[in-house]
């Protein structure tokens, strides 16, 4: 049951650590980081590496809102290991500590942006949390693996 458990919250953390992979534009990036393939960390999902470069591209951060953020979300990958490690923690528990996190580092960063910034960020986070719903209804973690989805709603 554990094992279960542990493999529903990190397939949580996973799609809460994506930074809005889900709202990319077709549009050339600006300068910045180097494109590349994303790195992945097992089951949690992209590295704090990976949504820096994901996040500059997407809103055109200056040299100082990627200082900040890199520092954020090495804080919030810190965090979130963390969480995992302490299997002592019930799953909603995990869950609800998961979400303080992800808020508060979304909180920092969003104050580090300018407005036009702050605007694409609150839409990038809209997008995430609705495809989250699609795929998983009401948000919460997904059904575990092997179970087949949901007939289509009509």
């Amino acid at each position: 049951m554990s094992n279960k458990v542990s493999g529903i919250a990190l397939a949580v953390a996973g799609l809460m650590l994506a930074p809005a992979v889900w709202a990319q534009d077709a549009q050339p990036a600006p300068a910045g980081p180097p494109p590349g393939p994303p790195p992945m960390r097992g089951d949690r999902g992209m590295n704090p590496e990976h949504q820096l470069r994901h996040l500059t591209r997407e809103l055109n951060l200056n040299s100082d809102q990627q200082a900040q953020f890199s520092t954020i979300l090495g804080q919030r990958d810190s965090q979130m290991q963390a969480i995992h490690a302490n299997t002592a923690l019930p799953p909603h528990e995990m869950h609800q500590q998961m979400h303080a996190i992800m808020a508060d580092s979304d909180a920092k960063m969003r104050a580090a942006l300018n407005p036009e910034q702050q605007q694409k960020f609150d839409a990038m986070r809209a997008h995430q949390r609705d495809h989250m719903e699609e795929r998983h209804g009401d948000g919460g973690p997904p059904p575990p693996a092997g179970t087949p989805p949901p007939p289509p709603q009509q």
